[in-house]
């Protein structure tokens, strides 16, 4: 069986360059990994989120009011000038894919780097509505899509600009 694409993310201070193979399938990436790849703080990442100056960036939290457990998009790190113009409807295709219908709660917890029981407690919580069928967590896509349109940190900025 063949590995899974790549993705090659440069990041370090030259003269110690570094490429760091990304999955294909990672779409998010945690603040840690944001901060290995920019050889910043948390502090500086957090500064850009508030200075909105990252675009695509999701709070996952299970109460995001009380805390900020963020999410990135990949493309936004690797190659801003493609998402930098991009409405959300077009960023939710490209961070979900165009066909998929339906998602597994694993499909999930890959997608937005989160554990089960996380998983259950934003399901409980009612912000990701669902079933469980014989023990597997399954959503529609359209609960999804709204989970990530709440949970989008730029969403006041872009939407004051009437850019959605």
């Amino acid at each position: 069986m063949n590995p899974p694409p790549q993705r090659t993310v440069t990041g370090g201070a030259a003269p110690h360059r570094w490429n760091l193979p990304l999955n294909q399938r990672t779409v998010l990436v945690t603040t840690d990994v944001l901060r290995a790849v920019r050889g910043v703080d948390a502090e500086v990442i957090h500064a850009a989120v508030d200075d909105f100056r990252l675009r695509w960036v999701f709070n996952i939290a299970v109460d995001p009011a009380k805390a900020r457990e963020l999410r990135f998009w990949a493309k936004e790190v690797i190659a801003p000038e493609f998402t930098r113009t991009l409405s959300f409807a077009a960023a939710l295709q490209e961070i979900l894919g165009e066909n998929r219908t339906r998602w597994r709660g694993a499909e999930i917890q890959q997608l937005l780097l989160i554990s089960r029981p996380t998983i259950m407690r934003l399901h409980h919580h009612g912000d990701l509505p669902g079933k469980v069928v014989r023990g597997t967590f399954w959503t529609a896509r359209p609960a999804v899509e709204n989970f990530l349109r709440t949970r989008w940190v730029s969403a006041p900025l872009v939407f004051k600009r009437g850019n959605s």
